[in-house]
């Protein structure tokens, strides 16, 4: 778990540190890679067919396994300069790329993907599912209080955030599928690969943010 506190962390030494939040802005709302902090790093590249930056945010030392020393996060070159996106958008694909990492699924490319739908909303824009975040957070801290909780045992969660149901997909090696009912009665459904599921459980309450974020985004 220390590698998502890293990824979280807003301190001088963590991935949401003051210096590469300013890195982003100036890259997402300019267009151009400004003098990179020392644990970020950017360069051009292509993925897919699709010119874009590749962000590398480079692990603490002592993260550092089998020859991994960064984690990239792609970002299409559609999306630089214009404002569209935000440093929120490159953190939540930072954490889908660890939770993909640890579990061995190889690269997510969020943001890659997005390049192929329609431009995504604006910041300010009005999200869909409203209290998705609140029943995120509260589920988190249910989480932290009773830290047992395995995903794939959860089966249901309710309470005052709403409720959160997890059922075999049909094919049950494939992972589950998550529906979670507000208490505005909206439902925001997501697959949840075996592979993430068996991660630790904040991992995957935080892969099932990165999917509900990118998935609004149309």
């Amino acid at each position: 778990m220390r590698l998502r506190t890293w990824a979280l962390s807003c301190t001088h030494e963590g991935a949401r540190s003051p210096f590469n939040w300013e890195y982003l802005e100036v890259l997402l709302r300019w267009g151009y890679l400004a003098d990179a902090p020392l644990n970020l790093s950017g360069e051009d590249m292509a993925e897919q067919g699709v010119p874009g930056v590749r962000l590398r945010f480079h692990l603490p030392q002592e993260f550092h396994c089998n020859g991994v020393a960064f984690i990239s996060v792609l970002v299409p070159r559609a999306f630089v300069g214009t404002g569209t996106l935000g440093p929120d958008d490159i953190f939540s694909s930072l954490i889908e790329e660890i939770a993909g990492w640890l579990a061995g699924s190889g690269p997510q490319y969020s943001l890659v993907r997005l390049s192929h739908r329609q431009h995504p909303e604006s910041p300010g824009s009005e999200r869909p599912f409203g209290g998705f975040a609140t029943c995120i957070n509260e589920l988190r801290q249910e989480y932290y209080r009773q830290d047992h909780y395995r995903f794939p045992d959860v089966g249901e969660i309710s309470g005052a955030f709403g409720v959160m149901q997890v059922t075999s997909s049909r094919d049950g090696s494939a992972g589950f599928t998550v529906i979670l009912i507000l208490e505005n009665r909206h439902r925001v459904r997501v697959f949840v690969p075996q592979c993430i599921a068996v991660l630790p459980f904040a991992f995957v309450l935080d892969w099932i943010e990165a999917q509900e974020r990118f998935a609004s985004r149309r």
